[in-house]
C-alpha cells in the first residue's frame, strides 16, 4: 500500500471534490483520480462514484473509517521518522 495514495485519500475526504483535494495535494486532478483508482485496486473496494460532475463516496461511514485508518498510517509514519 503506497502511503501516498493514503493522503490523497484523506484530502478528498476533507475537500469532497477530486479537483480541490488534487490543488490541496499539489498534484494534478487525473494524478488523483488514477491513485485512488490503485488504491480501490488493491483494496478491491470502491471507494468512491464518480460522475462528470462530482464524486460521492459509496459508504459515508466507509469514506469515514478509510479517512480515519489514512490519517492514523499518516501520523504513525510522520512519527516514525523522528
Amino acid at each position: 500500500m503506497n502511503l501516498r495514495h493514503l493522503r490523497y485519500l484523506a484530502a478528498l475526504a476533507r475537500e469532497g471534490n477530486f479537483h480541490r483535494a488534487a490543488a490541496s495535494a499539489h498534484i494534478s486532478q487525473p494524478t488523483l483520480s488514477a491513485a485512488i483508482r490503485s488504491l480501490e485496486r488493491e483494496l478491491g473496494v470502491e471507494l468512491v462514484r464518480r460522475d462528470h460532475r462530482r464524486y460521492q463516496g459509496l459508504s459515508l461511514q466507509a469514506m469515514w473509517c478509510s479517512s480515519v485508518h489514512a490519517l492514523c498510517l499518516i501520523r504513525w509514519t510522520d512519527l516514525s521518522k523522528n
